[in-house]
């Protein structure tokens, strides 16, 4: 038995569930027909650095969110300071709507 894992293309994350049981198991574990999507993700610096071009500043620094404010949507917004973490993309897109971007 081969423990050969073949993933055609390229994957940022793989969880750890499917890490762990591709660690322990002794089955094979064949994938047929299965698209893997790739979701790319944006760090905390890179998110700043498009709120800043598009006009957004901040208004205040919180504990662990920065507020900031949108002169094109005319809202005020959260925004997570993570530092080199990824934003995962339901913040990102909702961060992005408030922004106007």
């Amino acid at each position: 038995m081969s423990n050969k894992v073949d993933f055609r293309g390229k994957i940022k994350k793989v969880t750890k569930k499917l890490l762990k049981y591709l660690h322990i198991s002794n089955e094979c574990v064949t994938f047929v027909d299965v698209k893997i999507e790739i979701i790319e993700v944006m760090k905390t610096s890179e998110l700043t650095a498009a709120l800043l071009n598009a006009g957004c500043y901040i208004l205040r620094n919180g504990s662990r969110h920065d507020i900031w404010f949108s002169p094109t949507t005319n809202c005020k917004f959260p925004v997570p300071r993570h530092g080199a973490k990824e934003i995962p993309k339901g913040t990102e897109k909702s961060i992005k709507k408030q922004a106007g971007i």
